[in-house]
């Protein structure tokens, strides 16, 4: 009995998930913008069937927690500079953190990447609570599922304790 979800990252996969009753994952760790709508029109539309009795929301968002936001916001350039090769359309290997993203990118890019991550959790375990917080309560999501693009394994490692350890 492998569950089957429909993750989808626009209103027609949300369209197709109700209709088919099926949990829905929304793909807003990288692709955010239409988030508020597709769990709206699932929600509205869902249609209950054999695998589910109602609707089942779950977010991909972004992961970067570290013991200070600080450190965090550091931690987050390697992300930063991963998302800013997507749209410039080159490799996307991941890249070691750096002290600014100033010059590396412009001030258009610098747009398109914060609204490429506007639902990512960044910061140290109380900031990324307080976030999480903000997030349930707008969204009322049923389950979350993180990424986490950090350089080091450990920090990737230690992202995940940091998560592990909240309430």
């Amino acid at each position: 009995h492998v569950p089957i979800w429909l993750l989808g990252s626009s209103l027609f996969s949300a369209q197709l998930a109700a209709e088919k009753g099926l949990p829905y994952a929304f793909a807003s760790h990288f692709a955010p913008r239409m988030m508020m709508q597709a769990i709206e029109v699932y929600r509205r539309h869902f249609k209950p069937s054999a695998v589910l009795a109602k609707p089942y929301v779950m977010l991909g968002v972004p992961l970067v927690a570290a013991d200070t936001d600080e450190q965090a916001q550091y931690l987050a350039t390697t992300t930063y500079q991963r998302i800013l090769a997507l749209i410039r359309g080159q490799s996307m290997l991941m890249r070691p953190p750096v002290a600014s993203m100033q010059g590396l990118w412009k001030p258009h890019e610098e747009q398109i990447v914060n609204d490429f991550l506007s639902m990512a959790l960044i910061g140290s375990a109380q900031t990324i609570q307080q976030k999480m917080q903000v997030l349930l309560q707008h969204t009322q999501a049923d389950e979350l599922t993180f990424t986490c693009d950090l350089y080091e394994h450990a920090d990737r490692l230690r992202a995940f304790d940091i998560l592990a350890g909240l309430k």
